[in-house]
């Protein structure tokens, strides 16, 4: 938060989230609450692969999130594996964007 306290001064009005994976890190949900509680951004978002998203979306967008950046690198099961480097995750990243339109 230390960084975040410069943002009157500068002017900010619109904040990023991202990493590696920001939904990796365990108080992501406790840093978005308390970055909205500031009422310094009109427009808080944030990157991320998505598999982590589909139980957390709703969540988030309580907290303040208004927007989501998804890395989608295929909609084939293989090509998406070979992407990422693991079997078995675009189904759960599909779910992720299916919780955050919703």
């Amino acid at each position: 938060m230390r960084v975040i306290s410069v943002v009157p001064i500068a002017d900010l009005q619109k904040l990023r989230l991202t990493g590696g994976e920001p939904l990796l890190y365990p108080h992501i949900e406790e840093l978005l609450g308390r970055i909205n509680d500031t009422g310094w951004f009109e427009d808080i978002s944030m990157t991320t692969n998505g598999s982590l998203l589909a139980s957390r979306a709703q969540r988030l967008k309580k907290l303040g999130l208004n927007r989501v950046n998804i890395s989608l690198d295929s909609l084939e099961s293989e090509a998406f594996a070979t992407c990422v480097g693991k079997e078995g995750q675009l189904e759960s990243v599909l779910e992720g964007i299916r919780s955050a339109i919703n």
